[in-house]
């Protein structure tokens, strides 16, 4: 709080303004001592709450998150971990105001910060809230959002909210990915082989690998030629074309040339995209996936040496930009994942794109027990999905794809 300043003498330019009445300018003594109190017991509870809140975060000076907060081992962490969740995962209006401490979002002279914090208060609240996403659907979410709107200017009030449910929201996470877990740290293997609905709803299940990677480079190649805009297809089958997409080196002009085509508008309007902040799915294009980007490098030029040492011509494989692209795409691509989710029935919803990324890259044991990195999978059921070719018996889950093939909610 100001305290204004106390001037002992007038100006006789002052009493000539005031009619000669410098007093109606001044502040009395009397007033400044009464509110010197005040000012001293601000202090006080601002300080309080600062030791409160180290006593219950006490790592904010290293580079700590909300899951080792929750209580998650490292190794555990490294799968579960939040890459690409930042402020522009929060909707608008949540954890965003202007003008205040950019750390707590209070007022500067209430700033509750300590010095020398690495990590801010508000990006732990902005993690708890990707947390919360992890256990819900879309519409969960949604109503989650609604409820904690008291806290949306409050980024601290939210974390002693959070805190109150910490062990339980920390069982609801190991139970609820267990699964995902298992696959992505003890590197369980799937086997579509073991799944039932996958062997009898769809042709892909009873494929060999090798007629797997067929597909996914036939699919690639058909974009390629046709210069179609990848996001947008694995969005939703449109086949518009996005030539930028496949010449451009620099994922700046990529987002630029989605940008204009309203790719980024539709997803927003379309899908779960719409509940978070506008350059959220745009911004995943940098540098937030720089691990899985130098694996799937890698794994680019494996393959570039396999297939020259077999004596054939290298299939062209994505670059890393329309990669992302696909998988972006999949991941919101409601119709989609329903349906993957139906089939491999060792799979469960994720509600994050990071981790989406992650299980996308483990392998998979095709019918014939050879193994291919699930995306290759996930672009055979979407290939099979966006056809009329599907098998006799159709699965209810079918009955949510519209005529105009969009995703909705």
């Amino acid at each position: 709080m100001l305290v204004p300043t106390l001037v002992p003498n007038a100006s006789a330019n002052e009493d000539a303004n005031t009619g000669g009445n410098a007093e109606s300018n001044r502040i009395h003594p009397v007033t400044d001592i009464i509110k010197e109190p005040y000012k001293r017991k601000g202090s006080q509870m601002v300080f309080l709450e600062r030791k409160k809140l180290k006593a219950q975060f006490p790592n904010t000076s290293e580079n700590t998150n909300v899951l080792e907060f929750l209580g998650f081992r490292s190794d555990e962490i490294k799968h579960l971990f939040l890459y690409g969740i930042d402020i522009y995962f929060c909707p608008e209006g949540v954890f965003t105001q202007y003008g205040l401490c950019k750390g707590c979002q209070k007022m500067f002279e209430l700033c509750v910060c300590w010095p020398r914090q690495k990590v801010s208060y508000r990006s732990i609240a902005w993690e708890a809230l990707a947390v919360e996403r992890m256990l819900r659907n879309d519409e969960e979410y949604k109503e989650y959002l609604e409820n904690i709107e008291p806290y949306h200017g409050d980024p601290v009030g939210y974390l002693k909210f959070f805190s109150v449910k910490k062990r339980e929201i920390y069982s609801q996470i190991q139970r609820n990915y267990a699964w995902y877990l298992a696959i992505t740290r003890r590197r369980e293997t799937i086997s579509v082989l073991d799944s039932t609905r996958g062997k009898q709803g769809s042709r892909v299940f009873r494929m060999s690998g090798r007629q797997i990677e067929e597909l996914y480079f036939e699919a690639w190649s058909n974009l390629r030629e046709s210069k179609t805009g990848v996001l947008q297809y694995f969005l939703n089958w449109d086949e518009k074309k996005c030539q930028e997409e496949w010449e451009a080196k620099d994922a700046t002009v990529v987002v630029e040339a989605l940008e204009k085509l309203g790719v980024f508008q539709r997803l927003r309007s379309m899908t779960s995209a719409g509940l978070q902040g506008p350059q959220y799915v745009k911004l995943q294009f940098g540098r937030h996936h720089q691990r899985l980007r130098s694996r799937y490098e890698l794994s680019l030029g494996m393959h570039l040496r396999d297939q020259t040492a077999l004596g054939g011509t290298p299939s062209k494989l994505p670059h890393w930009t329309p990669f992302l692209s696909m998988l972006i795409g999949l991941f919101y691509n409601k119709i989609f994942r329903q349906r993957l989710e139906y089939l491999l029935e060792q799979i469960s919803e994720v509600w994050l794109l990071p981790h989406w990324l992650d299980l996308a890259n483990v392998e998979v044991l095709a019918a014939d027990n050879t193994r291919v990195p699930l995306y290759m999978l996930m672009v055979a059921v979407h290939k099979e999905l966006g056809s009329d070719d599907v098998p006799d018996g159709k699965i209810d889950i079918l009955l949510c794809r519209d005529s105009s093939r969009e995703v909705g909610e």
